[in-house]
């Protein structure tokens, strides 16, 4: 869960249920998401008191190997989202 503070109060992967990694990779527990409240005065984006939220994000981190760097490399994401939806990279 997170707070409007912005900082995790649990580990991430407690946020989501059946949230799975493979392949030599790891979730990115240190981004989760920030709280973007109220903006000062004179900045170019404005948001008041109700159009504050919490993003939200999910981060992975995958481990580069010496072939990574051998020749180019496409990588791609795809969303399918709603109920038993997922993210594939």
């Amino acid at each position: 869960a997170k707070t409007r503070s912005g900082f995790a109060t649990a580990i991430a992967e407690n946020w989501y249920d059946n949230l799975t990694v493979a392949g030599n990779t790891s979730l990115n527990p240190f981004f989760y998401g920030t709280y973007l409240g109220v903006t000062k005065p004179n900045e170019p984006v404005t948001r008041n008191k109700n159009q504050a939220f919490q993003a939200d994000a999910v981060g992975a981190m995958k481990q580069l190997v010496p072939e990574h760097f051998k020749t180019p490399h496409t990588f791609r994401v795809e969303w399918q989202p709603g109920r038993g939806g997922r993210l594939d990279w």
